[in-house]
């Protein structure tokens, strides 16, 4: 069994946090020149039953984020979740507190083979729970994290936070928040920027939790 299908095995048999009692998981797609990790907290339903997550319909803001900041091409991207299944129990969602300790335990447990698996040259962390959980040292406000470019493992792995894309989908590409983001992921990523148009994301934040 290769190290991918390990991991894939491992995580569709969690039973670290009471999240594995659905069996409702979400296992990653391994690409072959992925380069870049994005990381967020967890998948929705759907696209733990989809298996791919850039083919949900939800992903087209990140899409876009990303085509307008460095161009279409998403082959170097590996998309992952801290928590690896749907974060309900019994259709009820759990306390923050309780979500942010169970992600802590499976980003301990999975996230790190991840990264191993591919040697990734950047990662980046969508919004500020994955990103102290990520990287408790720092004991930084939001605001400064977001500023910063920090060298992680011992790869030296560059990684660098950014706003969640459902809060630039509530302000819209062309807001101020979104041409930040823009421009923060134009430098990170490279490639050709260019201008959103003025049109308003339609509501589908099904795709992040």
């Amino acid at each position: 069994m290769s190290v991918e299908d390990q991991l894939r095995f491992d995580i569709n048999r969690c039973s670290f946090c009471p999240l594995g009692a659905n069996r409702i998981f979400y296992a990653p797609i391994f690409q072959a020149h992925s380069d870049t990790l994005l990381v967020f907290e967890a998948p929705s339903l759907s696209v733990c039953e989809n298996k791919n997550p850039w083919k949900h319909p939800s992903a087209v803001i990140l899409n876009r984020l990303i085509s307008h900041a460095s161009g279409t091409d998403l082959s170097r991207f590996h998309l992952t979740f801290l928590l690896k299944c749907w974060p309900q129990i019994d259709g009820s969602t759990p306390p923050t507190r309780h979500r942010k300790a169970w992600a802590q335990e499976c980003a301990q447990h999975y996230l790190q083979r991840e990264i191993e698996v591919s040697d990734f040259k950047q990662i980046l962390l969508f919004g500020e729970l994955v990103s102290k959980i990520c990287l408790p040292e720092l004991e930084e406000d939001w605001e400064s994290l977001k500023m910063k470019s920090i060298h992680w493992g011992k790869n030296e792995t560059q990684v660098h936070c950014l706003e969640h894309p459902k809060m630039v989908q509530k302000q819209g590409l062309n807001s101020e928040l979104g041409r930040q983001t823009l421009t923060q992921l134009h430098q990170i990523l490279g490639g050709k920027m260019t201008k959103p148009d003025d049109n308003m994301e339609l509501n589908l934040f099904d795709f992040f939790e």
